[in-house]
């Protein structure tokens, strides 16, 4: 298996060179229309990831490590591997058409083709540095005698919330306060069959925020949802 991948490696990092310069090009008669650079990229990528995974477990000194025993050692108390792939994923991702990984799922994937902006793959390596920070500080209290475990876990806690505070400027919050309980008008339309048929006016801005959640009060399901652009029909509505 190794030998097969370090085969696929060479051969995809040799087409992957001239691919990036003769991208979708008639050159070569054209072949790189198919040999597409994030393609080749995507392999050179998938089977160097591979072949590092069986060469780290090759010299792994257990007969019977597999890749959790090997990065982890408690692996079954702290599941690792969606920290790490929400951090690379969301990084490699918020790079939009700069980055071959980004095409590739353009291409592959359909609901990538609807995306407006890229950079809030962002959030996802947001989410992955979260969750590792969280990993982290949970871990600080094995630096303590175990007697005060306990203790140190809630102390280490408390100290991160404050340092995130500092760090990002948040002191004092500004909350802002939603609506829990439903208005008149609410209470009055749950009460008609033909709900389903209201147009709420204005349709626009921040008010359709308010419409959904107003939608929870209501017995029966209703379609409500908000856009950042409007269709020709709700601005019709709306004039």
């Amino acid at each position: 298996m190794g030998h097969l991948l370090d085969v696929v490696i060479i051969t995809a990092l040799a087409f992957s060179i001239p691919a990036i310069g003769f991208d979708r090009s008639d050159a070569f008669h054209g072949l790189f229309k198919n040999l597409t650079s994030e393609a080749m990229l995507g392999i050179l990528t998938v089977a160097g990831v591979a072949r590092l995974c069986l060469r780290i477990l090759d010299s792994w000194p257990r007969p019977r490590a597999n890749l959790v025993e090997t990065f982890v050692p408690h692996a079954a108390a702290t599941p690792f591997g969606s920290e790490y792939s929400c951090t690379v994923i969301g990084f490699c991702y918020s790079l939009g058409w700069n980055f071959f990984f980004y095409r590739l799922c353009y291409d592959l994937l359909p609901m990538f083709k609807s995306m407006r902006v890229v950079s809030r793959g962002a959030m996802i390596a947001y989410l992955g540095l979260a969750l590792l920070a969280g990993v982290g500080v949970n871990h600080l209290r094995n630096f303590c005698p175990r007697e005060f475990r306990g203790c140190a876990r809630a102390l280490s806690i408390q100290i991160a919330c404050v340092l995130l505070l500092a760090e990002l400027n948040a002191a004092p919050l500004r909350i802002m306060r939603g609506e829990p309980y439903p208005d008149a008008v609410t209470m009055e339309t749950k009460k008609d069959a033909d709900a389903r048929r209201i147009v709420e006016l204005p349709d626009r801005g921040d008010l359709n925020y308010a419409y959904m959640l107003r939608v929870a009060d209501l017995s029966e399901a209703r379609d409500r949802g908000h856009s950042g652009f409007n269709s020709p029909i709700e601005d019709q509505i709306e004039r």
